[in-house]
């Protein structure tokens, strides 16, 4: 859970420095909003932190569901 957590951090962070770096490209084309608003771009990445919250969850809950003895059986 920590992986994925470091993961999409450093993957927010990423995108981050590009969004703001593609702002100017298509500042034309935003309506009432700056390129660099800071409260779209941490609406944004806390959405994305949320989405992945969520997507590691799932599949991290059924592997503890599962007894350890059964799978090491079945390899």
């Amino acid at each position: 859970m920590r992986r994925a957590l470091a993961m999409t951090l450093v993957g927010v962070s990423v995108v981050i420095v590009i969004a703001l770096g593609a702002g100017n490209l298509i500042a034309t084309r935003l309506y009432g909003v700056s390129p660099r608003d800071p409260a779209v771009m941490s609406g944004c990445a806390a959405v994305l932190m949320v989405v992945a919250i969520i997507a590691c969850l799932a599949p991290a809950r059924r592997a503890t569901r599962i007894d350890p003895n059964t799978i090491l059986r079945a390899e």
